[in-house]
Protein backbone atom coordinates (compact mmCIF):
# COMPACT_ATOMS: atom_id res chain seq x y z
CA UNK A 1 0.00 0.00 0.00
CA UNK A 2 1.28 3.37 -0.98
CA UNK A 3 1.68 5.72 2.36
CA UNK A 4 2.70 8.70 3.68
CA UNK A 5 5.10 9.31 6.82
CA UNK A 6 4.91 12.43 9.05
CA UNK A 7 8.13 12.64 10.95
CA UNK A 8 7.20 14.27 14.60
CA UNK A 9 11.26 14.04 15.72
CA UNK A 10 13.67 12.90 12.78
CA UNK A 11 17.26 12.76 13.85
CA UNK A 12 20.35 10.50 13.02
CA UNK A 13 19.70 7.99 15.31
CA UNK A 14 16.28 8.15 15.96
CA UNK A 15 12.73 9.25 15.02
CA UNK A 16 9.34 9.41 16.07
CA UNK A 17 6.45 9.61 13.03
CA UNK A 18 2.80 8.88 12.09
CA UNK A 19 2.00 6.80 9.22
CA UNK A 20 -0.80 6.57 7.00
CA UNK A 21 -1.70 4.20 4.10
CA UNK A 22 -4.65 3.51 1.86
CA UNK A 23 -4.96 0.80 -0.54
CA UNK A 24 -7.10 -1.86 -2.72
CA UNK A 25 -7.40 -5.61 -2.08
CA UNK A 26 -8.43 -7.58 -5.53
CA UNK A 27 -10.03 -10.77 -5.13
CA UNK A 28 -10.59 -13.28 -8.35
CA UNK A 29 -12.10 -16.90 -7.23
CA UNK A 30 -13.46 -19.44 -8.56
CA UNK A 31 -15.71 -21.74 -6.21
CA UNK A 32 -16.62 -25.20 -7.74
CA UNK A 33 -19.33 -27.61 -6.92
CA UNK A 34 -18.22 -31.34 -7.81
CA UNK A 35 -21.33 -32.72 -6.20
CA UNK A 36 -23.52 -30.54 -8.84
CA UNK A 37 -20.89 -30.33 -11.53
CA UNK A 38 -21.15 -26.03 -11.11
CA UNK A 39 -18.74 -23.27 -10.71
CA UNK A 40 -19.29 -19.94 -9.19
CA UNK A 41 -17.17 -16.77 -10.02
CA UNK A 42 -15.94 -14.22 -6.93
CA UNK A 43 -14.94 -10.69 -8.79
CA UNK A 44 -14.59 -8.22 -5.66
CA UNK A 45 -12.47 -5.19 -4.82
CA UNK A 46 -12.14 -4.33 -1.11
CA UNK A 47 -10.70 -1.26 0.24
CA UNK A 48 -7.81 -1.22 2.88
CA UNK A 49 -6.02 1.12 5.48
CA UNK A 50 -3.61 1.99 7.98
CA UNK A 51 -3.46 4.25 10.36
CA UNK A 52 -0.30 4.18 12.97
CA UNK A 53 -0.50 7.06 15.01
CA UNK A 54 2.75 6.29 16.55
CA UNK A 55 6.02 5.10 15.71
CA UNK A 56 9.53 5.13 16.49
CA UNK A 57 12.45 4.01 15.14
CA UNK A 58 16.47 3.65 16.25
CA UNK A 59 19.24 2.90 15.14
CA UNK A 60 21.52 4.29 11.84
CA UNK A 61 21.58 2.16 8.59
CA UNK A 62 20.36 -0.52 10.46
CA UNK A 63 17.22 0.28 11.74
CA UNK A 64 14.72 -1.12 14.39
CA UNK A 65 11.00 0.20 14.66
CA UNK A 66 8.25 -0.43 16.36
CA UNK A 67 4.28 0.93 15.57
CA UNK A 68 0.89 1.10 17.11
CA UNK A 69 -1.94 1.59 15.12
CA UNK A 70 -5.15 0.13 13.29
CA UNK A 71 -5.66 -1.40 9.53
CA UNK A 72 -5.27 -4.49 7.69
CA UNK A 73 -1.41 -4.30 8.96
CA UNK A 74 -2.61 -5.32 12.65
CA UNK A 75 -2.56 -3.27 15.64
CA UNK A 76 1.43 -3.37 16.64
CA UNK A 77 4.28 -3.89 14.35
CA UNK A 78 7.64 -4.07 14.85
CA UNK A 79 10.67 -5.05 12.86
CA UNK A 80 14.14 -4.26 11.26
CA UNK A 81 14.87 -2.30 8.04
CA UNK A 82 18.21 -0.64 6.13
CA UNK A 83 18.24 3.06 5.42
CA UNK A 84 20.43 3.64 2.51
Amino acid sequence: MPAVKWYWVNKNSFGLYSKGAVGAAFLNSTEKDLATNTSKDDNSTHFMFQLSLIGAEFGNQFRGFVEAGVGEQGFIQAGLRYKF
